[in-house]
């Protein structure tokens, strides 16, 4: 769930709290988002959340980017650090954002985890307007996984895919909810789905 505040110290602050179900296990989550147009074209935000008691979500996580908007294209730089229980993770992350007629975007996304060096790249194909927005995003990458204490990463490729969308139904309020399906190979293999409300303010 998440909540929005708009004009607070010249931008907006969202609030979310989710319940994550993996694997039988739930982790719960507190999350902060700030968002603000610093000119120029140019507009930037901030994030963090946190959730103590997590076995597989980080404890922590902290991050935030900065974006220049021109008439079709919006390119940017994010950098997320993420605390697990055991471990730490520093993703950075460039994105370019191509809007095309008629409400369609295409969003191209790259995650390097530097440290393993591993890499994922996201597309994400999306149509938006005043209220729904509809998605299809697939990626593809390398992924480590310590399997026994001490160890070195072992690398896997990945592939997942998703679809799904938001619907505004009313001034205030939306829902959403997405599926997803990714396959580790050599690993496993996992699909989810998720859902969520959004109240605006």
């Amino acid at each position: 769930m998440e909540s929005k505040f708009s004009g607070i110290l010249g931008g907006s602050l969202i609030g979310r709290v989710g319940l994550v179900n993996r694997f039988g296990r739930e982790n719960f989550q507190l999350g902060l988002d700030y968002y603000r147009r610093i000119g120029g074209g140019f507009w930037g935000y901030l994030s963090g959340d946190i959730s103590p008691e997590a076995d597989f979500l980080p404890q922590y996580s902290l991050g935030g980017g900065i974006f220049r908007s021109y008439s079709r294209i919006e390119p940017g730089v994010n950098i997320r650090y993420m605390r697990f229980r055991n471990s730490e993770v520093l993703l950075l992350v460039p994105s370019l954002t191509v809007y095309l007629p008629e409400g369609v975007y295409h969003t191209a996304t790259l995650y390097l985890n530097v440290k393993r060096s591993t890499f994922s790249l996201l597309n994400r194909f999306g149509y938006k307007d005043r209220q729904k927005e509809l998605f299809l995003s697939i990626s593809f990458g390398t992924s480590s996984e310590r399997l026994q204490a001490g160890e070195d990463f072992v690398r896997y490729s990945t592939f997942s895919a998703g679809a799904g969308g938001e619907l505004r139904l009313t001034e205030r309020f939306s829902l959403g909810a997405s599926f997803k399906f990714e396959d580790r190979r050599g690993l496993y293999r996992r699909f989810g789905v998720s859902g969520y409300g959004r109240l605006w303010w």
